[in-house]
């Protein structure tokens, strides 16, 4: 449910932030200096934004559920590190939105990177602290930790390139296992979306032509994409799952599989339309289905279109 509500943020202001960068007239473009009503605006905004979804959320999830007391707990291998990816993709693009506010309002161009990247980890971090008050959790180190590296990977290439040439994407395709244990991998479609791990791909894309020379003629939207899922897992903290099926004993043995493929950023494509260009930049977290190969224990396995 929390990857659930985060995302719908994510996507709602991922399109207002390409909007406003993108569009041309003189309210869209991003400020060249300073400007005053734009960054009062958008540091009213982005806090408003941020309490809403702490408070929204505290009342739907943890209501009823807090203690006095902060705990700690050591979750990194849970869910073979799917729900780690989960929190680095979810501060890389919420670090981007802090980051494409602040640009449009004419923060100065380090001040914009360092701040935007620090929204997006308080943001997601800020769940953590419920979470150590929490009866049926704890703080996670591992979580913090994924937060940090999502945030850090979006900042670390704004202030090394000025660009993101390696982008973290998301996929999904359903799977059989959430009719198993439907109470924790989701009871229809809706929820298994972004319950079901299994049926998650996490990707790193690459776009190999800002990495040479700009003459060079290979394509400048065409990406390599770097992917890791699981399957097999029903239960968080355990590889081997056992189903009683009617008769039949059902075996379940998770493992990791990782994936290479090819991938388009959208974003590279030259169009005249503003409204394109915000759809593409919105749905930029998605991976686009291509031809892959998959490494996992059991064996080398080709697919000719993996989403």
């Amino acid at each position: 449910m929390r990857k659930y509500f985060l995302l719908i943020v994510l996507l709602i202001f991922s399109w207002n932030a390409s909007a406003q960068k993108e569009e041309k007239l003189p309210f869209f473009k991003n400020a060249d200096s300073l400007n005053k009503k734009r960054i009062i605006g958008t540091g009213i905004g982005m806090p408003l934004v941020y309490g809403g979804a702490v408070t929204g959320l505290g009342f739907v999830w943890y209501q009823n559920n807090l203690t006095n007391k902060f705990r700690t707990f050591n979750d990194c291998g849970d869910w073979l590190g799917m729900d780690k990816m989960g929190h680095a993709t979810s501060t890389y693009y919420l670090s981007m939105i802090g980051h494409s506010m602040l640009k449009w309002s004419g923060v100065e161009r380090k001040k914009a990177i360092g701040f935007g990247g620090l929204y997006g980890f308080l943001f997601v971090s800020t769940f953590e602290i419920f979470d150590g008050f929490s009866k049926d959790y704890g703080c996670s180190w591992c979580d913090l930790g994924a937060n940090a590296l999502g945030s850090a990977l979006y900042m670390g290439q704004e202030y090394l390139w000025n660009e993101q040439r390696i982008k973290l994407k998301w996929s999904y395709w359903p799977t059989q296992y959430a009719q198993y244990r439907p109470e924790i991998l989701g009871e229809n479609w809706a929820t298994r979306i972004f319950k079901d791990y299994n049926g998650q791909t996490y990707w790193l894309s690459f776009n190999i032509h800002s990495f040479l020379p700009e003459d060079s003629k290979f394509p400048k939207w065409l990406n390599v994409a770097v992917g890791y899922s699981i399957n097999e897992m029903l239960k968080s903290d355990t590889r081997y799952y056992e189903v009683q099926n009617g008769n039949q004993t059902l075996h379940f043995n998770a493992y990791s599989e990782f994936y290479l493929s090819l991938d388009i950023d959208l974003t590279k494509i030259k169009v005249k339309s503003h409204f394109l260009r915000s759809l593409f930049k919105t749905i930029s977290i998605i991976k686009i289905p291509f031809p892959a190969i998959s490494f996992s224990k059991r064996g080398v396995q080709g697919y000719w279109f993996k989403f």
